[in-house]
């Protein structure tokens, strides 16, 4: 079965441009490494950029969103079951030892077969999860819970084209008149997978490895991103006027 990456990569400029360049050199050998075809929507590219391998879209800047809407595209037109989607500086730390049978969370994916179960699945954050003592109780299981924890820089997604005949994108909702960006776009993409009769869980065995949160192309800082967060519920609750809170859970696919 192949294994499918696609990532969004815009580098920004300046001493930014080389930070962000450099952890995704080490974000394509890790992919590389584990046997995934890789697709980059490459913006404002120079030739020096490109990476021998790798396939690419070549884009103006435009908003996360839109960017990763251009991958979806050609996602859902694949013979791919399922895909990891990341920003140019995302993936996750392979803490193989955590899950039963010490694998990483690809292989589980296969042996499995977990999107037979799960539509999509974000990964836990360090930033805002203790997540040691989270591993360590779920050694011997994979565990996947209803979590509001669904990060755009790195997620997994079922072909849902293939397994439920729909095609959800992330909402132009998130984009300012002027063209601006609304961080939550992809708490938007979420909300609008299950609006969808989609399933959309947190793996509680895996963590978020993202090396350049201190060179955002789309943000300076957390403070900044806190600015945002009245509009960001805003532009949720246009793109899903329904939004109601769902009740915690989990799926234990033992």
């Amino acid at each position: 079965m192949n294994k499918a990456a696609f990532i969004i990569s815009y580098f920004g400029t300046g001493e930014k441009r080389e930070t962000r360049k450099a952890a995704h050199l080490e974000q394509l050998s890790f992919f590389k490494s584990k046997g995934y075809e890789i697709t980059v929507c490459a913006m404002d590219y120079r030739d020096d950029d490109i990476v021998d391998g790798v396939s690419y879209i070549f884009s103006e800047l435009v908003p996360p969103g839109k960017a990763r809407n251009k991958l979806l595209e050609v996602f859902y037109k694949s013979s791919y079951d399922w895909a990891v989607f990341a920003d140019n500086d995302s993936w996750w730390k392979d803490e193989g030892k955590y899950n039963p049978t010490g694998k990483s969370i690809d292989d589980e994916i296969i042996e499995r077969k977990i999107f037979e179960k799960v539509d999509a699945f974000g990964l836990m954050d360090g930033r805002v999860t203790a997540y040691n003592s989270i591993l360590e109780a779920n050694k011997d299981q994979i565990e996947f819970k209803i979590n509001s924890q669904f990060r755009g820089c790195c997620f997994f997604l079922a072909n849902i084209k293939k397994k439920r005949n729909i095609e959800v994108y992330f909402s132009d909702e998130f984009i300012r008149p002027d063209g601006s960006f609304i961080m939550g776009e992809d708490l938007g993409f979420a909300l609008s997978l299950v609006d969808s009769g989609c399933t959309v869980f947190q793996c509680m065995n895996v963590v978020l490895q993202e090396k350049c949160v201190q060179a955002s192309t789309w943000t300076n800082s957390d403070s900044e991103r806190k600015l945002f967060y009245d509009e960001m519920r805003a532009a949720c609750e246009r793109v899903v006027p329904s939004i109601t809170r769902k009740p915690n859970g989990s799926l234990d696919v033992r």
